[in-house]
């Protein structure tokens, strides 16, 4: 069976796309397409940071109930977390407020205030880039305030 990236071309037409959020690469589970037996594949969706749109490189086609019924267990986290939504033929521009870079996660945890660390830590809406900002705020030895106000964020998260 011939595919292109996540588009397989004898499966027939599908039953429903699925598009990644982020723009950084996303694997997971899937079915075989055309596979009456239940045989799972990994996927890759990628895409670089300021590239256009790809359809080719960022959806990934599903082709029976099965497949979408079988996507849908075996990706909830990624569904969950946002990473991966249903597409409709239109793309909105990812949201990048957690995309940080290494260099960007040492500019936040080297903020000199209590205050200013806590206002750009009250932007980012997930557990594991609070958690980079703290690894690398223990790393340079911020004062405990600072490692305090960090934890403080983290279990913000705890109690959503």
């Amino acid at each position: 069976m011939a595919s292109v990236n996540n588009m397989f071309l004898i499966a027939g037409e599908p039953v429903k796309r699925y598009v990644k959020t982020l723009p950084s690469k996303i694997s997971g589970s899937r079915l075989e397409p055309g596979s009456d037996a239940v045989h799972p594949i990994y996927f890759v969706l990628e895409s670089l940071r300021d590239a256009p749109f790809s359809y080719e490189a960022e959806v990934l086609e599903l082709y029976t109930d099965k497949e979408v019924k079988y996507f849908m267990q075996a990706n909830k986290s990624l569904v969950a977390a946002g990473f991966i939504k249903e597409y409709n033929g239109t793309i909105s521009e990812p949201d990048v407020t957690n995309f940080l870079s290494d260099e960007d996660v040492q500019i936040i945890a080297a903020i000199k205030t209590v205050p200013a660390l806590t206002n750009r830590l009250d932007e980012l809406t997930s557990r594991v880039a609070v958690h980079r900002v703290l690894d690398a705020a223990n790393d340079i030895g911020r004062p405990k305030r600072f490692i305090d106000a960090i934890e403080l964020r983290l279990m913000e998260f705890s109690s959503e």
